[in-house]
């Protein structure tokens, strides 16, 4: 069986739009994102950094001088002000953002 080329075209093309509906959410996530990032403070945006880069609570803690339990606190506070469900919501946001 010999396969109609305007059969081929049309699943060619479907698959056109759908990668330019991919590449237009993408653009559309990381504007959302780089808005949301940059509402935060100075401390925020180095926590949300080392989130990014993998540090540990203990480590970014340390690194930016606080206490944990005040990290803690700071940190469920960032995550509030992003709007994240999760800390891999935020890392999320954050590698949209360019943090990465």
């Amino acid at each position: 069986m010999t396969e109609d080329p305007t059969d081929r075209a049309r699943a060619l093309g479907a698959g056109l739009d759908r990668d330019a509906g991919a590449s237009a959410r993408a653009d559309d996530n990381k504007r959302q994102a780089q808005a949301l990032v940059a509402t935060l403070l100075e401390d925020e945006v180095a926590m949300l950094a080392h989130m990014v880069g993998g540090w540990s609570r203990a480590e970014s803690a340390a690194e930016l001088g606080f206490e944990i339990h005040q990290f803690e606190k700071r940190r469920a506070a960032l995550l509030a002000k992003l709007n994240a469900g999760s800390t891999t919501d935020a890392i999320r946001l954050g590698i949209y953002a360019g943090l990465d």
